[in-house]
């Protein structure tokens, strides 16, 4: 699998060539999300940082010239098809940021006509500050991590405290990643560091 910025059909993006539709892959778009998000940061910290000693009319001319990014936008991840679809119609994932400081704040999984398929989730465990889901499946897709974001929304612990961590557990009880929620769920994080 390769993620690359690139145009495809006129539409600039982050493409998915020879995707991988499990945990790895997803992993994968995950990791080069978390870059890209860093690296828009650190020339976000560096624009800010050279505008502290100008004048507001210094700074204001100065940042307007910029093509470089001042504030975050979301990533969109589109899968790489041969045809000629435009890339939207192919979008797998997008990661809502917050356009001051550079955090996730949701992620949107279009959902797929074609999967009407259900995941079973249950809660093997739940106390102050977390939560084991475990899924009835050794690994899971991109489709199957929609429902299990909506299984978290709808379960909505993230929201009555500060910091919150949902684990999520396959059939043989193996960690297969951990969403990780701060401030009463405004932001979160995937983490995927047992892989």
């Amino acid at each position: 699998m390769e993620i690359k910025y690139t145009s495809m059909n006129d539409v600039y993006a982050n493409y998915v060539f020879n995707y991988q539709d499990n945990i790895k892959g997803i992993q994968q778009i995950n990791d080069f999300a978390e870059k890209d998000i860093q690296e828009s940061k650190k020339v976000r910290d560096s624009i800010m940082h050279h505008i502290q000693n100008l004048t507001k009319e210094e700074a204001y001319i100065y940042i307007s010239s910029q093509s470089l990014p001042t504030s975050a936008e979301n990533i969109l991840f589109y899968k790489a098809v041969e045809s000629f679809k435009r890339g939207p119609e192919n979008l797998l994932i997008e990661y809502e940021l917050d356009e001051d400081n550079f955090r996730i704040k949701d992620i949107h999984i279009p959902k797929i006509k074609s999967t009407n398929f259900p995941l079973i989730v249950n809660i093997k465990e739940q106390n102050s500050g977390k939560s084991i889901l475990k899924i009835d499946k050794v690994d899971f897709t991109m489709q199957e991590m929609r429902l299990l974001k909506e299984e978290i929304d709808k379960l909505g612990y993230h929201k009555n405290l500060e910091n919150y961590v949902y684990e999520i557990i396959n059939i043989n009880d193996s960690l297969l990643m951990t969403f990780l929620f701060e401030q009463k769920g405004k932001y979160f994080k995937l983490d995927f560091d047992n892989k």
